[in-house]
């Protein structure tokens, strides 16, 4: 990622979670899922959820603590909205690297996400909550899990994130040990 999409966490105050979906409504990306969780805790935590991305009108929640803000293209836009979050959720059923797990950790998000492509690479205990594909008792148990963790234990996680994404996953850093292994391969 490039180093000025890095943005570091902001602190959460009176244990308001706020979760973040950012993505397409289609079956992989697993927001089936996150619907069905968010209507099992909605009335049992204090929390927003925040989704971004073309949710249509049928399939959105009508509660005051769910938002939907529809594509953001602007880049700080996304970034801000990014960065007012505590926790991204990516319950998706296949991934390769995502983007938006690099993105939202580089600002300082941590995450729930599923053990799918390289995400394993990305989310670890320290930053987050790794999660079988589909299976919403894992979902709504991380995301407890989240809502139960004092402000400074989600401050640490969101640390964790975009301290993994600084110190491993800026371009110039992966550019340069991308040239190491090749050079080393070639001989030279």
């Amino acid at each position: 990622i490039e180093k000025d999409w890095m943005c570091e966490p902001q602190r959460s105050f009176g244990n308001i979670r706020s979760f973040l979906f950012i993505g397409r409504f289609e079956r992989r990306k697993g927001i089936e899922e996150i619907l069905k969780v968010i209507g099992t805790i909605e009335d049992k935590w204090p929390f927003t959820f925040s989704f971004v991305g073309p949710i249509p009108e049928d399939q959105r929640i009508r509660k005051e603590n769910i938002l939907y803000y529809g594509i953001i293209q602007d880049k700080r836009v996304l970034q801000e909205q990014i960065n007012r979050s505590d926790v991204l959720i990516c319950p998706s059923f296949a991934e390769g690297m995502p983007n938006v797990i690099i993105e939202a950790m580089a600002n300082g998000c941590a995450v729930i996400a599923t053990d799918v492509g390289a995400v394993s690479q990305l989310v670890n205990d320290d930053n987050g909550w790794l999660i079988p594909p589909g299976n919403e008792p894992a979902l709504k148990a991380a995301m407890l899990r989240a809502l139960q963790l004092s402000d400074e234990e989600i401050y640490r996680k969101k640390m964790a994130a975009y301290r993994h994404i600084e110190e491993n996953f800026l371009w110039p850093d992966v550019i340069g040990l991308l040239i190491r292994k090749v050079t080393k391969i070639i001989g030279k």
